[in-house]
């Protein structure tokens, strides 16, 4: 897993000190291997409202909010809505075998490591679930969203396109 600044320029991860991102910080684009094989990077979602969720197989309040973010896929898709799950499981093989049995929305990821990953570090992610919506430029918009806050808070984000071209903070966070 790869932390990509700038244009060319490809950054380990492990060299990046930042412990977390905040409402109105930017996300460092990353690269990132989905569960079909395929690569990807946060930045191919670049001018799209994207929800980074950290879960795991094990985790039931993980589960139990999965409708409801297959619910908000469904929903705001064709808005430039995008659900990002990266999977925290320590073993890539217990994420493929969920998935055999088990139907997931959204675009799925192992962040390899685990909660001591390098992804999981740089988002200072100490349990799951914890999620990020980012905004269509690239900045954390709300963090740690209940289910039930999700809708409003997605919503927001798709019709909120200021003057200067940046997103401005949601408030709506877990309470």
């Amino acid at each position: 897993m790869e932390l990509v600044t700038g244009e060319p320029q490809v950054h380990d991860i492990r060299a990046v000190k930042i412990q977390g991102f905040y409402v109105g910080m930017e996300v460092p684009d990353f690269e990132f291997t989905r569960s079909d094989g395929t690569s990807g990077h946060l930045s191919d979602f670049r001018g799209q409202v994207v929800l980074l969720d950290f879960w795991a197989t094990w985790c039931a309040p993980c589960l139990a909010a999965m409708p409801k973010l297959a619910e908000a896929q469904e929903r705001y898709e064709a808005e430039g809505f995008v659900l990002l799950l990266a999977s925290v499981d320590a073993q890539a093989e217990t994420l493929e075998r969920f998935l055999k049995q088990r139907s997931v929305p959204g675009t799925v990821f192992h962040a390899p490591g685990g909660l001591q990953g390098e992804l999981a570090r740089l988002f200072n992610v100490e349990g799951v679930p914890t999620n990020f919506l980012i905004g269509r430029d690239g900045k954390v918009r709300a963090n740690d969203l209940d289910p039930r806050a999700l809708d409003s808070a997605i919503r927001q984000a798709l019709r909120d396109v200021p003057a200067d071209g940046g997103d401005p903070p949601i408030v709506a966070q877990r309470g």
